[in-house]
C-alpha cells in the first residue's frame, strides 16, 4: 500500500488555488489542518457518503484526538487528528 501512496503522490497534478467561496476565509485548507508543504495526504478506502461523526469516531477509537475543524463547503469539513500528548 505504501508503494501505491508514493506513486499517487508523484502523479498528483499541480493545482492553482481557487478563490474562497462567499462566507469562507481565504486560508487554504491544508494550512488550517496543519499539513506542511510537500506532505501527502490520502484517504484510503473511504466509502461514499461517510459522515464526519464516523470519521471522528474512527480517529478517537484509534487513540487520536481531533483538534481542528475546517469547513470546505456547505457539505464537507476537514478534521485534523494528532496523537494524545501522553502518547507522543
Amino acid at each position: 500500500m505504501a508503494r501505491a501512496v508514493r506513486k499517487a503522490a508523484r502523479a498528483r497534478p499541480k493545482q492553482k488555488p481557487k478563490p474562497a467561496p462567499a462566507g469562507y476565509s481565504g486560508t487554504p485548507l491544508g494550512k488550517k489542518l496543519g499539513i506542511k508543504p510537500g506532505s501527502v495526504v490520502a484517504l484510503l478506502g473511504a466509502p461514499a457518503g461517510f459522515a464526519k461523526s464516523r470519521v471522528r469516531e474512527f480517529g478517537l477509537l484509534a487513540g487520536l484526538v481531533d483538534y481542528k475543524v475546517a469547513a470546505i463547503d456547505a457539505t464537507w469539513s476537514g478534521l485534523c487528528f494528532a496523537r494524545r500528548r501522553k502518547q507522543r
